[in-house]
């Protein structure tokens, strides 16, 4: 994909309103400071005599300073609520276009396998293109605004050749700018990139496997690689600190520079008796207050490596595949039937495609988190009270172990369940199942990875709990699939045979199935 297509759902009218406000509000600025330099040597011209103090007119100047001090009150505050409005906009699209892209067949395998890069893409990658619009695009804007303001409005009220050189400057100050910032932060942009994500991956390697560390007799190891990736980071932070203070140092000479180069050629004309005072007055203001959006423009300009490189990444991720052709599954209300066949015959994918709101998903691994018991249960229902909750735990065959847990509902699992043992982590997923009040059960190997006791244990329940309730079960074991009617096996994502209970054909394969 390419990366412009990541743009294809923002909302560019916003973006541009913003980025005319953002303009407006510089330029506001920018005539406010050169409206009053000018109003101010005006009436101190005037202060030298009654009759000139008499003939100026401070009313209708005075009028359009408080004016301009409103539209600029006012330009700010819808510039910062247009810009960052659609800019999260945008960025919510985005992110949604990027779960749909990473959410097609074989992806999710590939982010499994490196989490650090998927939580890479969706935090920082997605958040520093922000960066594109805010500190990139909207201060250029505002840039070439004020140097087409200053060359034409100097141009008109001063000199020709003062406002043209004024605005080439000006111009050419933010074209370079973007040219050389961006090339001199590139390399120290990259690292600094590559360093964050690899700390991102050996911390959260670090932490989540602490256990599996700790007997390999590898934490020091894993630490140091941690600490090293943290010692990159930091040499390419100090190394982006230093372009960032030395790229503010010239950007300070330039606009000195221009300071200087204006008040010159004011004292020429004024010399000369081609301009007046005050007007020399709001060349020398409009000079000082040009510089505004240029700062800004800076630091967007030593993140564009930054901002390119995440745009890249990003415009790489994986083209959702093509939907598999799912066959046509007819269930009758309370039915109860197995999916069987091969790894990779497509049981799990049809069972996902039958998933919906009418659905209660038990799935071989659920997900357990760092809370309490209680609202690790409330994910399938926030509103659930604890009477509720110790009748599915009751259920479950967990509500006496939950109840000698000191604690009780209050107990705090670690992260992925940890405090549980595999089959107590298997009962607190059926628990959670029964506080989904649904008429149809999918169940992707409900007992893979327990002990056959339990395994046992959970079925019965299972079987009597389902009561009433439609029941799809994906699995390759014979404990689970004779809980079922009708045997439906699959291969290559296909309905192959359809076997009914009390058939030669169910029995057997019924029988092929591997054994408890």
């Amino acid at each position: 994909m390419k990366a412009a297509g990541l743009w294809a759902g923002a909302p560019w009218r916003r973006l541009a309103a913003g980025a005319a406000l953002a303009a407006l509000t510089v330029l506001c600025g920018l005539a406010l400071l050169s409206l009053s330099g000018w109003f101010v040597t005006l009436a101190a011209l005037a202060g030298l005599s009654v009759s000139g103090a008499l003939a100026v007119n401070v009313f209708t100047p005075s009028a359009a300073i408080r004016l301009l001090s409103l539209l600029r009150t006012g330009a700010r505050y819808g510039e910062r609520l247009v810009t960052h409005d659609a800019m999260l906009a945008a960025l919510a699209g985005l992110r949604l276009q990027l779960f749909r892209r990473w959410s097609g067949r074989g992806t999710e395998r590939r982010l499994q396998m490196k989490p650090a890069r998927l939580l890479s893409r969706l935090g920082s990658d997605v958040d520093a293109l922000d960066g594109v619009y805010l500190r990139l695009a909207v201060p250029l804007a505002s840039a070439l605004a004020v140097a087409l303001a200053v060359g034409v409005g100097l141009g008109a009220l001063a000199d020709p050749a003062v406002g043209l050189a004024s605005g080439l400057a000006l111009a050419a100050l933010a074209a370079g700018l973007c040219a050389v910032l961006p090339r001199a932060a590139r390399s120290p942009s990259l690292r600094r990139a590559v360093a964050l994500e690899a700390l991102r991956s050996r911390t959260i390697d670090l932490a989540s496997a602490q256990a599996e560390w700790l007997m390999a007799g590898q934490v020091a190891v894993q630490r140091q690689l941690a600490l090293s990736a943290e010692q990159r980071l930091a040499r390419a932070d100090d190394r982006l600190n230093r372009i960032d203070v030395a790229s503010g140092a010239a950007l300070s000479l330039a606009g000195s520079a221009l300071l200087a180069a204006m008040l010159l050629a004011v004292a020429v004309l004024v010399d000369a008796g081609r301009l007046g005072l005050p007007l020399g007055a709001l060349a020398l203001f409009a000079a000082l207050a040009a510089m505004e959006p240029f700062d800004s423009l800076r630091r967007g300009a030593i993140d564009a490596a930054r901002m390119r490189w995440s745009l890249r990444r990003l415009a790489a991720a994986p083209d959702a595949a093509a939907p598999d052709a799912v066959p046509a599954l007819a269930l009758r209300p309370g039915e109860r039937v197995a999916l069987i066949g091969a790894s990779g015959s497509g049981k799990s994918m049809l069972l996902n495609r039958c998933a919906g709101a009418h659905a209660s998903h038990l799935l071989q691994r659920s997900e357990l988190f760092n809370d309490t018991l209680r609202e690790n249960l409330r994910l399938a229902d926030p509103q659930a009270g604890d009477l509720r909750l110790w009748a599915a735990l009751d259920d479950a065959g967990l509500g006496d172990v939950v109840r000698a847990l000191p604690l009780r509902l209050d107990t705090r699992l670690g992260e992925g369940g940890s405090g549980l043992s595999g089959g107590q982590r298997r009962r607190l997923a059926l628990a959670r199942l029964l506080l989904q009040d649904r008429p149809l059960w999918l169940l992707d190997e409900p007992t893979e990875g327990v002990d056959a006791g339990t395994a046992r244990d959970v079925l019965a329940r299972l079987a009597v709990l389902a009561h009433g309730r439609t029941l799809l079960v994906a699995t390759h074991l014979q404990r689970e699939a004779a809980l079922a009617d009708r045997l439906l096996v699959l291969a290559h994502g296909q309905v192959v045979a359809d076997l009914q209970r009390g058939t030669p054909a169910f029995d057997t394969a019924l029988a092929a199935l591997r054994p408890d």
